[in-house]
């Protein structure tokens, strides 16, 4: 017979009623000088508690449209 050990804690047994907050956006962007966009829900922001929700993958992909059309737009080969 298999024998299982628990390797969790009594608080992974607590329902979370809300996705953890996190700046994954200010922390990795500015580091990667903007060559990487994060565009999930995970990445919108937490301050809006929309995080991991469907509100935020909406709020994260008008974000990467934005910033995408400012990118195309300033740049004069990619706007033509």
């Amino acid at each position: 017979m298999l024998s299982y050990t628990s390797l969790s804690t009594d608080y992974d047994q607590e329902m979370l009623m809300f996705h953890p907050a996190n700046n994954i956006v200010s922390v990795t962007e500015k580091s990667w000088h903007q060559q990487l966009i994060w565009s999930g829900s995970e990445s919108a922001d937490f301050r809006q508690h929309n995080n991991g929700f469907l509100e935020g993958a909406l709020e994260a992909s008008l974000r990467t449209v934005s910033f995408l059309s400012s990118q195309i737009n300033s740049t004069p080969s990619l706007a033509s």
